[in-house]
């Protein structure tokens, strides 16, 4: 399937399924529920390193996708705000914050809240990542390696 870039703020892409443009693909399944997946790979490093996160929506919607502090009660990067058409959606993540700085190692929340034009909330989903970056290993002297982070 060839896929679209719709975005592109920074390191933050999103890409969206274009089924219509050659009608001798395969085509997917049509999309029944709303769903956000786990993002992949994870844990995924901040520094370099990107995560996707991938979307299913049954229908049109506004969508926010948002990264969340650690307790999750604040945002620390907005992914995506927009409108999306029903399908399947993929937004690939630097694991940076607004400020564009790297997250420590830790978990992260992400969130998304799929609204109609009335702004009725259709769908809202939360997911943790991981975010975890090795800078090297170190072996003891009786063998044993270590994992050195960041």
């Amino acid at each position: 399937m060839r896929l679209l870039p719709l975005l592109a703020l920074g390191l933050v892409t999103l890409l969206a399924f274009a089924p219509h443009e050659v009608a001798a693909q395969i085509m997917p399944p049509p999309v029944t529920m709303w769903e956000l997946r786990q993002n992949d790979p994870n844990p995924f490093c901040s520094n370099p390193g990107f995560t996707r996160i991938d979307l299913a929506m049954p229908q049109s919607a506004r969508v926010e996708l948002v990264a969340l502090s650690s307790d999750g009660n604040q945002v620390i990067r907005t992914l995506y705000d927009g409108l999306l058409v029903a399908g399947f959606h993929a937004l690939a993540w630097d694991g940076h914050d607004a400020s564009n700085t790297p997250l420590p190692n830790g978990m992260v929340s992400y969130r998304m809240t799929a609204t109609d034009a009335q702004s009725n909330v259709l769908f809202q989903a939360t997911k943790t990542a991981t975010v975890e970056c090795i800078v090297g290993v170190q072996q003891d002297r009786w063998g044993i390696v270590k994992r050195l982070y960041r």
